[in-house]
């Protein structure tokens, strides 16, 4: 079985309420001991969960030119996330680093009484 260096979940931000901005470094060699080109990525796996190492939610992710992703409409919470890549011949790469991200309930403007 192939194996191919995990992609690396570089941050997690929020972009709006509501929202987070995944980036990650794609992976470029395979996880031999020449460090081969990895020449037939396919796309990623995201997985997202409220807690460390338990990530309920997953999706797939087709592109493999992309290299980030906004996730919407989530509720207030503590999300944490990994990110897998997977190749044309369905490997898998092992989970990338796991970010944690907290989404506050908005505050009102303060102009308002």
């Amino acid at each position: 079985m192939k194996k191919f260096l995990l992609p690396l979940l570089l941050f997690s931000s929020v972009a709006t309420s509501g929202e987070v901005l995944l980036k990650w470094e794609p992976p470029t060699t395979n996880d031999d001991e020449d460090k081969t080109p990895l020449t037939d990525l396919a796309g990623y796996y995201v997985y997202y969960g409220n807690e460390s190492g338990f990530h309920d939610v997953v999706f797939e992710i087709s592109d493999e030119s992309l290299d980030s992703y906004v996730l919407k409409d989530l509720d207030p919470g503590e999300y944490y996330f990994i990110i897998k890549a997977y190749d044309t011949s369905g490997n898998i790469s092992k989970p990338s680093n796991e970010p944690y991200k907290a989404l506050r309930t908005p505050s009102p403007p303060s102009n308002i009484r």
